[in-house]
């Protein structure tokens, strides 16, 4: 039998003229197009023997299509893989359109295939065979693990960066953060949604202006697609409303192409900076916005701070106080309390809730509380006092009002009894008499016991043992026994009673009977356990909205529904915004209707909404009734929700199966066209038309390049007239708007058709939509890119192992560090690059480490690439898969050797600052002890002959304090650039002068070497000449001590209209190029056999390069190893 005869041919609506044709051609060669499918394709008669296969059924089994037709499914199959599908192929030959997933060996391994197999009938609708349509997504599957796995791995990096990490897209939408940024802003931002950083409110420096977020760093860098330098802190508060201080460095990141594809923050926390000084500021204030009057006082009584509290309280401003004896206040009556309070607090002692009488500037006298508190300084010395001083006047009148209690607690409707420790009765009021029977003379005196079931012994001991702790039992529920017997459900508050002195001297117990209410509460958990029963049997989720106060309760099915977390509080507002925008109006409508008074309150809606947590569309069922109050207001909504999706969706694919597979062509995972000699479009397949939401009508002739993307016209219609012209199939891929009015990525295979006589007919073309595999390959693309530029931005070299301890990536960083290659360095390749000595300590604490799973840190030294030893702080975390299985360990190398440098050079000037302080201070002592023993010579005449040895002693001693003084002057100096209090006191006057009169302060102390000045310079500058002074003395000081060889030192003085200029050269031993910029810096001193014999601490042209900066000028050093040194100021004149 073929199959291909008896199937009823496929029907085209067209135009008149060309319905013939178009029918006889889809008759004769409608399985042609099957060739230009990707997917396999077979036609099977009912005998299970193969009729027709398509090539890519062919390539999938490896064979000819000879070799194939004519056999049965079982033969060619084989019966092993025959078993496997051959209750399907029953079920299609019973007339059932059959869709299954299957594994199959193939070519020695698993391949999983998608199949559908579509009844085919004859005309008298009887079973003649099925369509086998095949996809194999074997591939599929690895590349989404591979996509998977590799976003994993980016993610686990970015989790253990110890700094604040987050990424967007193009548009600021939030794509990815670490713990330590959720850390920092204090929520979890939700990724997709959230736009530009994840905090909930950002501050400029002020505290008060408020940053919108769309201006913010992360923002600035997306749209003008530059890395931000922030200079100062930013503010960011939390939802909880704490703040934080932080600098931001966003970077935008661009794929291969240059194209931006987002972008990347790491963001540095400086809170703790800025902490100390806001504190001061809010103790400051506290103090000032105080309802307590707080006074500070010295140890002599004398006012020191009044803040408003004290001026509302005593009446007298803080002028009128400060400064005045706290003796003002107090009453003549009085006088000696405030001699012995200062008695007490110079001892340190604190004066706690003293209540005593003050006088207010008008004389009334007031009740007042007293707490006053010694002041110590930062050596624990009692320096003066803080007194707060309270209002207790009112408290006075409490007493006025205990006698009203009684009356109270005896018209009480609870039963209110008093005891003491020991469960004796002492008060028994109206409302316990009503309750429990007993008059309060049978009950005084009685134990409390008499009214506790037997069964209940230990309850009152552990009562009373709470009591006697000063402990308040509360809504303490029991039973107890009345005079008739009977049992009563009851709940007692019971309360300490303490006496004037604070001592506990019995209790108050007040009894409610709640007999009645527990009935109720059972009744109504017994429906509540009902209704659960039912709802969890049915996974229907409950919830109940309150339009008064806004409050939305969903049950934990519908939070599973709806997909939200156990930490989002919805509200109406986020309901709406995740209901489907189509479905918006819909759901609006049944709303007004149901809170309309007019209705019974009912609704019934299905409705479709997009899930919180993964924005996945589900159809949903909503049923419920509002109920309104007196008011015909709407109190309260309760109701249901049901998951519909698996029902809706299977009526949706049941509606499609039935239209997609009326004939065969419609069959074919394809959109088909077909053209005639015209070169028009005259057919488009119901997959076409599915697609693209249009009719055949519409897509006529050339309506079909309506839904073309413009940029992709041109392209498709050049293409298409090239192929026409020279009768060759083609192939291109161009964007096509579907129906949703997305536009997608579709490939376009078309084959020129002909007539048995040759004649060229037109092309028939099966398009294929590849636009997920084209994002799939760009979202590859982006995640690697993403993942390897933050890897690379990073300053610090980043580095990951896997579960067995081998080391699986590394960063550029480390590569160009080390000069490696990555091949080089991955296993144990990297420990290559450590220095021998290291290397065991290294391996053996990260294998410790690694054993145990506990984080990692340590230090190491590594050869750099080009040859330098550096020193290297390496830390590591253990990082697990999102399965919760160990994966390895993440971190990061850090070079710390300029960190290093900076301590030994520090090190290295606490030595040299003691020798050079040591050495004056010995050659003073020395000469001073010289006079000391001349000065006792008893002879006179022997001590005029000691006059030159004297004198000479003298000048020695003056040099020596001239040194020590200069030394102590730049240590002073240093002291203030470092904590940011070097002053300059800027005037007028003439430079030429300054530099003379500096020359010639430094002529007088050397006789070896002559300072030439050449001045070309005339005017005045506005600077702090002292300063400026002292930089030119530095420089000829140096000149001359780095040059004792030499014999001269020139000085020049220039200008222009901008800026003045002044240089210092010597014919010393110079300096190498490596160090010209290093030697401004603090501490630094050249190394070298020549630099060791001269003295210095290395902070002399540290201090000259701060004093030129902060004049907005320029320092600079020309100089060449053994061939002198030119040192250059430039300063500007305005």
């Amino acid at each position: 039998m073929n199959v291909l005869r008896k199937v009823k041919p496929v029907s085209v609506k067209g135009k008149e003229n060309s319905n013939a044709n178009s029918n006889l051609i889809l008759g004769n060669n409608s399985f042609h197009v099957l060739d230009l499918i990707p997917s396999p394709v077979a036609c099977v008669n009912n005998n299970c023997q193969y009729e027709y296969v398509n090539k890519a059924y062919c390539e999938l089994y490896d064979t000819e299509y000879n070799d194939i037709i004519g056999k049965t499914a079982s033969e060619f199959l084989g019966i092993e893989v025959y078993d496997k599908i051959k209750d399907h192929i029953k079920r299609a030959l019973a007339g059932e359109v059959v869709d299954y997933v299957v594994e199959l060996p193939h070519k020695g391994a698993d391949r999983t295939l998608h199949a559908i197999y579509t009844p085919l009938f004859d005309s008298a609708s009887n079973v003649v065979g099925y369509l086998a349509c095949l996809d194999d997504f074997t591939d599929r599957q690895k590349a989404d693990k591979d996509l998977e796995e590799s976003e994993h791995r980016y993610r686990k990096l970015i989790e253990n960066l110890p700094a604040a990490v987050y990424t967007t897209d193009k548009d600021g939408y939030i794509t990815s953060y670490n713990a330590a940024a959720a850390e920092l802003w204090g929520r979890q931002p939700e990724i997709g949604k959230d736009m530009w950083c994840g905090s909930w409110k950002i501050y400029e420096v002020d505290g008060i202006t408020t940053l919108p977020l769309h201006n913010c760093p992360m923002a600035i860098a997306l749209r003008e697609k530059r890395k931000v330098i922030a200079t100062d802190p930013l503010i960011l508060e939390r939802p909880d409303g704490s703040r934080r201080f932080f600098i931001p460095h966003p970077e935008p990141m661009f794929d291969q192409k240059g194209n931006m594809t987002g972008a990347f923050n790491m963001l540095v926390d400086v809170t703790e900076g800025k902490m100390l000084e806001n504190e001061r500021a809010r103790l400051a204030a506290i103090v000032q916005s105080s309802e307590d009057a707080i006074i500070g006082k010295n140890l002599n009584g004398i006012i020191t701070s009044w803040n408003e509290a004290a001026e509302k309280l005593f009446g007298y401003t803080e002028g009128e106080m400060i400064g005045h004896s706290i003796t003002k206040l107090v009453p003549a009556d009085r006088n000696d309390e405030e001699p012995e309070i200062l008695k007490r607090l110079r001892k340190g002692e604190r004066v706690e809730h003293f209540e005593t009488k003050r006088v207010t500037k008008n004389g009334t006298l007031l009740d007042i509380s007293a707490t006053i508190s010694p002041i110590r300084d930062s050596r624990g010395n009692v320096i003066g006092a803080s007194k707060i001083a309270r209002d207790i006047t009112e408290r006075r009148k409490v007493d006025e009002v205990n006698s009203w209690l009684a009356a109270i607690v005896q018209s009480s409707e609870d039963a209110i009894i008093g005891k003491t420790l020991d469960g004796i009765v002492t008060s028994w009021n109206n409302g316990a008499q009503k309750l429990f029977g007993y008059t309060e003379e049978e009950m005084i005196g009685q134990s409390i016991t008499k009214l506790i079931p037997t069964d209940r012994p230990d309850e009152e001991p552990q009562i009373l043992t709470r009591l006697r702790k000063g402990e308040r039992v509360e809504h303490f529920e029991t039973k107890r026994v009345t005079k008739a017997g009977g049992l009563l459900d009851i709940s007692l508050t019971i309360s300490p009673v303490q006496d004037s002195t604070g001592k506990i001297v019995g209790a108050s117990k007040i009894a409610r009977n709640i007999t009645d209410q527990k009935e109720t509460e059972r009744l109504i958990h017994e429906n509540q356990e009902r209704f659960r029963m039912a709802v969890e049997t049915t996974n229907l989720g409950t919830w109940e909205y309150s339009p008064k106060d806004f409050r939305l309760y969903c049950s934990p099915e519908s939070r599973k529904i709806c997909g939200l977390p156990v930490d989002v509080n919805p509200d109406f507002e986020t309901v709406f915004s995740h209901v489907w925008e189509e479905d918006k109006d819909y759901f609006i409508e049944q709303v007004k209707a149901a809170i309309n008074p007019a209705t019974n309150g009912k609704f019934d809606m299905l409705l479709r909404i997009r899930r919180y947590s993964d924005k996945e569309m589900r159809w949903v069922r909503a049923q419920g009734k509002v109920f309104f109050n007196a008011n015909l207001f709407p109190e309260r909504l309760i109701g249901t929700m049901l998951d519909t999706t698996e029902e809706k969706t299977k009526e949706e694919e049941l509606k499609e199966s039935v239209e997609l597979f009326e004939t065969m062509a419609d069959n074919v995972p394809a959109m088909i066209w077909m053209s005639g000699t015209d070169k028009f479009e005259d057919y488009f397949n119901k997959t076409w038309l599915q697609y693209t939401g249009r009719t055949l009508e519409q897509e006529y002739n050339e309506g079909w390049l309506e839904n073309v993307h413009p940029d992709d016209i041109q392209k498709c219609i050049d293409t298409y007239n090239a192929s026409f012209k020279e009768q060759k199939g083609f192939y291109t891929e161009y964007r096509l708007r579907r129906h949703d009015g997305q536009y997608r990525w579709i490939s376009d295979n078309s084959v020129p058709r002909f007539s048995n006589d040759g004649e060229f007919l037109g092309f028939i073309s099966a398009c294929i939509d590849i636009d997920d595999q084209k994002r799939f390959r760009q979202k590859i693309q982006e995640s690697e890119m993403l993942f390897k530029t933050i890897s690379n931005a990073s300053p610090a070299a980043l580095w990951m192992t896997n579960e067995t301890e081998e080391n699986v990536f590394v960063s550029d960083t480390w590569l160009k560090w080390t000069g490696k290659e990555f091949n080089e360095v991955i296993h144990q390749g990297w420990v290559q690059s450590v220095l021998e000595e290291d290397k065991a300590h290294v391996v053996h604490k990260f294998r410790k480490c690694f054993q145990q799973r506990k984080y990692f840190n340590t230090e190491f030294r590594f050869t750099r690439a080009d040859g330098e030893v550096r020193w290297a702080l390496t830390e590591g975390y253990p990082f697990f898969d999102y399965n919760g299985a160990f994966s390895g360990y993440a971190g990061s190398v850090t070079d710390i050797t300029d960190m290093k440098k900076v301590e030994q050079r520090k090190d290295d000037f606490i030595k040299m600052a003691s020798h050079e302080l040591k050495t004056p201070i010995t050659s003073i002592n020395g000469y001073v002890q010289l006079l000391l023993n001349i000065y006792n010579e008893t002879d006179d005449q022997a001590l005029q002959l000691t006059k030159t040895t004297v004198k000479s002693s003298l000048n020695t001693i003056a040099k020596q304090v001239t040194k020590l003084t200069r030394l102590v002057s730049e240590l002073l100096d240093l002291s203030k650039i470092e904590s940011g209090k070097l002053e300059l006191h800027k005037t007028e006057f003439d430079l030429a002068d300054m530099v003379e009169e500096t020359v010639q302060d430094v002529r007088h102390a050397t006789s070896k070497h002559a300072i030439i000045v050449r001045s070309e310079f005339e005017g005045k500058i506005v600077a702090d000449k002292d300063r400026i002074a002292q930089v030119i003395m530095n420089f000829l000081t140096n000149a001359i001590k780095y040059s004792p060889d030499a014999d001269s030192v020139e000085v020049f003085v220039q200008g222009n209209e901008k800026f003045a200029c002044i240089r210092v050269k010597d014919y010393g031993i110079g300096i190498h190029k490596k160090d010209h910029q290093r030697i401004f810096e603090r501490f630094y001193r050249v190394e070298g056999k020549s630099e060791q014999t001269f003295p210095g601490f290395g902070i002399g042209l540290f201090i000259a390069s701060e004093i030129i900066h902060r004049h907005n000028g320029n320092i600079s050093v020309n100089s060449e190893r053994g061939k002198g040194a030119e040192f250059t100021v430039m300063l500007p004149l305005r």
